[in-house]
């Protein structure tokens, strides 16, 4: 086992369960299809850490078959189930983190799926300053996060029962722990989303090959 853990955070990717607020404009399959080419493209990047001191853990909710799961992740890839007996977002999350230090790492790193340009460096970064800091987190432009960081479990975020970074943030502050932030990312929630991230990878050049196909053969509006 190795020092570090990398939680990819995700639901199975199938019609109907995911990403169901892009239906306005897309069908349910299309929606399960972007998801895959997400996952895909995340974990592309994110597989080169492995050569790094980083485990990398995939926790999926288990409604569906796992099988879709180690299509893209592959069988060599950690696997543990969200609980799933809560309304609060937060408490599966940082449930599956407490799962994860529990199994005896030092760091813990997790990552939503909706953050398609998140890069390794994103990571590396974010391992990094959890040596001088508590928390670490990677803020999304809509006021919530796509990474959240430990070196070791606190349930404060739990606590607050919200998604909003400034929220959690007085949280942490509060009980006078220290937390560091990287640079803001784009989620990928509503149909606007998925139209400007069009843009940016075909304006800016990012490399996200599987999305790219992807949105190359429907007709975004």
């Amino acid at each position: 086992m190795k020092s570090n853990a990398l939680i990819i955070f995700t639901r199975i990717p199938i019609a109907g369960k995911t990403k169901t607020r892009l239906q306005t404009k897309l069908s349910p399959e299309e929606c399960a299809s972007i998801h895959k080419c997400f996952l895909k493209d995340i974990y592309k990047k994110m597989k080169e850490l492995k050569h790094d001191d980083i485990d990398i853990i995939i926790s999926y909710n288990p409604e569906g078959d796992l099988n879709i799961l180690k299509e893209i992740f592959y069988d060599e890839n950690k696997y543990i189930k969200q609980k799933i007996n809560s309304n609060n977002e937060n408490e599966k999350i940082y449930n599956s983190m407490k799962e994860v230090f529990d199994l005896g790492y030092k760091k813990c790193i997790l990552i939503g799926t909706d953050i398609p340009e998140i890069s390794k460096e994103n990571i590396i970064d974010s391992f990094n300053l959890l040596d001088d800091n508590d928390f670490v987190f990677g803020p999304s432009y809509d006021g919530g996060y796509y990474l959240v960081g430990m070196n070791k479990y606190n349930d404060v975020i739990v606590n607050t029962n919200s998604g909003n970074l400034k929220n959690i943030l007085s949280a942490v502050e509060n009980i006078n722990l220290k937390y560091s932030a990287i640079e803001n990312r784009y989620d990928i929630d509503e149909y606007n989303d998925l139209i400007e991230l069009n843009n940016r990878i075909n304006n800016n050049n990012i490399i996200l090959e599987n999305t790219k196909n992807f949105l190359n053969s429907i007709n975004l509006d």
